[in-house]
C-alpha cells in the first residue's frame, strides 16, 4: 500500500496543473520532492511545458505568489494550525522561475494605455505582504513586482513612476528580472497619492487608467488623490479609470468608493492583475 509520498509520486504526472502548482509544498513535506529524485525531474517538466501552462491558463501572477511561498518554506494557512515547514528544492525553484518567463506567452493584454505608480514611501519597507501566512516579501517589492507583470503583459502600453512626496523614475521595464527586485529599496519619503494624477496632468499623459499600487497610507499634500484625479479628467480624459490596489487590507482608501470609474482593492492574491486588466478594459 503507498504511503502520502507515494501517492503524490504517482499524482506527479496525473494532477492538474494548478493542483500541481498548488501542492509542490506538500510533496516536499513528504519528501516526494526532493533533490535529484525522479519526481522532482517530472515534475519541473510539467512546470516548464509551455503548452500545458497556456492550457491550464496559468498566469504570471499564480507563478509569482506559487514561487514565493514555495521559497519561503513556511506557511500557515490555519492560524489555529501548526506552521507548516519544508526545505525548497533548487530544481523546483528553478522550474518555477521559467514557468513564470513562459506564462506570459497566453496572457491578453488588455489593449489600454496605462500608468503605474508605486508608492515609494518609508512605510512600504515596514510591513511584509502575506500569502496563507508565508511571507511574500516587502509591500513595495510585491508592489513592483506587480508592475513587471502588468508592464509586461501591457507591452509598451504602459509606464512606471515611483511615488512618495516626489515623483521618481521608477526601475521596472517589462524585463526586469524577479531577482532584482528583492534588492530595491523605497525611497523612504512621506505618501503623497495624489501625484500619480497631478504628474500625469502636467505631463499631459493620456492614459485609459491608472494604477496606484501602495500599503494605502494615508497622504500628504495639498490636494486630495479624488480632487486631482477630477482634474485630469477634466483636462486630459474623462474616461480615466482607476485602480487602487492595497497590498496590506486598511480600513480607510484614497479613492472616493462612489465612483464608478474608480476600483478599490484591498489585499493580494492572484486574480489581481486580470482584475486590473478587465476594469481598465472597461
Amino acid at each position: 500500500m503507498l504511503g502520502d509520498a507515494g501517492v503524490w509520486d504517482e499524482l506527479v504526472d496525473t494532477v492538474g496543473m494548478t493542483a500541481l502548482i498548488r501542492n509542490l509544498a506538500r510533496m516536499t513535506r513528504l519528501g516526494t520532492l526532493a533533490p535529484m529524485s525522479d519526481a522532482t525531474r517530472r515534475a519541473a517538466e510539467r512546470l516548464t511545458n509551455p503548452d500545458a501552462l497556456a492550457k491550464a491558463r496559468v498566469h504570471p501572477m499564480d507563478l509569482f505568489l506559487a514561487l514565493r511561498v514555495y521559497q519561503a518554506g513556511r506557511a500557515q494557512p490555519n492560524p489555529r494550525a501548526d506552521m507548516q515547514t519544508w526545505a525548497p528544492v533548487p530544481a523546483v525553484v528553478d522550474a518555477l522561475e521559467e514557468a513564470y518567463e513562459l506564462s506570459f506567452g497566453h496572457v491578453e493584454p488588455s489593449g489600454r494605455r496605462i500608468l503605474i505608480a508605486v508608492d515609494s514611501s518609508g512605510s512600504m519597507s515596514w510591513e511584509s505582504v502575506q500569502s496563507g501566512g508565508a511571507p511574500l516579501g516587502t509591500c513595495y517589492e510585491v508592489a513592483n513586482a506587480m508592475a513587471v507583470i502588468l508592464n509586461r503583459v501591457e507591452g509598451g502600453n504602459v509606464h512606471v513612476i515611483d511615488v512618495d512626496t516626489r515623483v521618481h523614475a521608477s526601475k521596472v521595464t517589462a524585463r526586469t528580472n524577479l531577482r532584482e527586485i528583492g534588492q530595491w529599496r523605497p525611497s523612504g519619503g512621506g505618501t503623497n497619492l495624489s501625484l500619480p494624477f497631478t504628474w500625469a496632468q502636467q505631463e499631459r499623459l493620456n492614459v485609459d487608467g491608472i494604477v496606484v499600487l501602495t500599503d494605502n497610507e494615508t497622504w500628504a499634500g495639498r490636494s486630495h488623490p479624488t480632487q486631482a484625479l477630477a482634474s485630469y479628467r477634466r483636462a486630459v480624459n474623462g474616461n480615466a479609470r482607476v485602480v487602487v490596489a492595497a497590498m496590506t487590507a486598511a480600513g480607510h482608501s484614497i479613492a472616493d468608493p462612489r465612483d464608478e470609474g474608480v476600483l478599490n482593492v484591498a489585499g493580494l492574491d492572484a486574480s489581481l492583475p486580470m482584475v486590473v486588466n478587465g476594469f481598465i478594459r472597461g
